[in-house]
């Protein structure tokens, strides 16, 4: 990943633009990181995920094991909406 400072990243942001399929740039503010830049394509690879939530659950390991689980009764109060 390359550095960069905020304020040269704002001076360089057309460039930066172009050159963002390269690789992400971190952008530091008062020497400390606290941005990432990077392109559309690698952000949603990397927030997407490969597989949905039902599929994840059917490859579990655990599938086999037949756990059963037991959810806790709590009182629950009755309420006149009238």
């Amino acid at each position: 990943m390359k550095h960069i400072q905020l304020q040269e990243a704002k001076a360089k942001f057309c460039e930066i633009a172009r050159e963002i399929k390269s690789g992400p740039y971190v952008v530091t503010i008062r020497g400390k990181e606290e941005l990432i830049m990077m392109s559309m394509e690698e952000f949603l690879s990397r927030v997407q995920p490969d597989q949905s939530f039902g599929e994840i659950l059917d490859e579990s390991p655990l599938k086999a094991e037949n756990i059963k689980l037991e959810r806790e009764q709590l009182n629950v109060r009755e309420l006149d909406f009238e």
